[in-house]
């Protein structure tokens, strides 16, 4: 009797210490949905889904598409920062190793949602937000 209590409380403790993912992780495959800065009087920041705009973060490279067509293909590192930038603050420096072009972004992740600052929108940067895929 001892034996059968003793496993199901053992069994209910190690079901109750299974491991989550981080839904703040930046792995992953995230969907462009809106871009603001550099905006057109009128036009609406909003991008529709389906666009094949979308950013991969995998563990070894950053890819970056534009209507399905891969544009920037890069390995990075990746710094925790707190950084302000455009009335918010980035939590993460993502440095490219091979990108002479854009050599970095600011980076923040809040659960499904991720934020690119690509320069300050006051300097004409873009913020571009994504939506985890």
């Amino acid at each position: 009797m001892r034996f059968i209590l003793l496993s199901t409380v053992l069994f209910f403790a190690l079901s109750a210490c299974k491991k989550e993912e981080s839904s703040s992780s930046l792995t992953g495959t995230w969907e462009l949905r809106q871009v603001n800065g550099l905006q057109v009087k009128g036009a609406s920041p909003d991008i529709p889904a389906g666009q094949g705009n979308i950013v991969k973060i995998s563990d070894n490279y950053f890819e970056k598409y534009y209507g399905d067509k891969l544009v920037q293909k890069s390995t990075y590192k990746v710094e925790k920062v707190n950084l302000s930038v455009n009335n918010d603050v980035a939590e993460y420096k993502i440095t490219f190793d091979d990108d002479s072009y854009m050599p970095s972004y600011l980076l923040n992740v809040e659960k499904k949602k991720l934020t690119i600052y690509i320069g300050a929108i006051a300097s004409d940067g873009v913020e571009e937000i994504y939506l985890r895929k």
